[in-house]
């Protein structure tokens, strides 16, 4: 929040009214999502001061609904029957923008810590600019899959352009034997970057260089790791970090928006 006091004192001396101080303050929107934010005024009366000293604290509430994509429940799997599950957010009756999203395991900056190479796959997905992600209706589920093996508990047909509208959409995503640059069949809807971040370029996305999409530019270390969001710029937007895997398990988010 951008705040700007502005103070000034009002004062009446006609015998009959009592002495009036006034103080302004005038807080400006500044359109960036952030939590609420407590504000401590101190009055230090100096000599001749018309105010006592005093303290006065109010709390500036934040009404930005963060516009982007939040992780709703995620499955490590029992095997690398992974998947993961998005949330549209924003303004109720908008839609959001969505192409350039990344989608990315652990970076090296979480997960036991920096520097400790646990979880990180190298590379990343990111969601591509396509006319399917230009406009997405907030509230909409997004549910990509490791389709190389395939979760039981998927049991919706396919579905990347919500075609039936009923906002959800289901996509699966291939994983290569070996690395990303080497799937064959490239999907539409994503794509990857085979290198960046990985054990020796912690936290990277920029320069990428994208290929075909690979499920395994995010695998997930059952052992532990980390799932996140970020904007098209690289900005961090979400993270979910996991704690080591118990058989089959799928964790559903309360929320941890940043």
């Amino acid at each position: 929040m951008i705040i700007l006091f502005t103070s000034y004192f009002n004062f009446h001396t006609n015998r009959n009214l009592s002495k009036y101080k006034t103080v302004t303050i005038d807080v400006y929107d500044d359109a960036i999502s952030e939590s609420n934010e407590n504000v401590v005024l101190d009055i230090d009366a100096q000599c001749g001061a018309l105010l006592g000293n005093n303290r006065y604290s109010l709390t500036i509430i934040d009404n930005e609904i963060p516009e982007g994509v939040v992780i709703n429940e995620i499955s490590q799997g029992s095997a690398s029957k992974e998947y993961v599950e998005l949330v549209v957010t924003g303004t109720p009756g908008t839609t959001i923008d969505l192409r350039g999203w990344i989608i990315d395991d652990n970076s090296g900056i979480f997960s036991a810590g920096y520097g400790t190479q646990l979880g990180i796959a190298p590379g990343h997905i990111k969601f591509s600019d396509i006319c399917t992600w230009e406009k997405v209706p907030v509230g909409s589920i997004i549910l990509i899959y490791n389709d190389s093996d395939k979760n039981v508990k998927i049991t919706m047909l396919d579905d990347p352009t919500d075609a039936n509208l009923d906002y959800t959409y289901v996509i699966g995503v291939g994983a290569s034997n070996t690395t990303c640059a080497t799937m064959s069949n490239s999907n539409l809807y994503f794509s990857s970057d085979c290198v960046k971040p990985n054990n020796t370029s912690y936290d990277q996305y920029t320069p990428p260089i994208y290929t075909n999409v690979d499920w395994n530019a995010m695998q997930l270390r059952n052992g532990g790791d980390a799932l996140q969001v970020r904007s098209p710029s690289g900005g961090f937007f979400m993270v979910y970090l996991m704690v080591p895997k118990v058989q089959d398990l799928i964790v559903q988010l309360v929320h941890s928006i940043k």
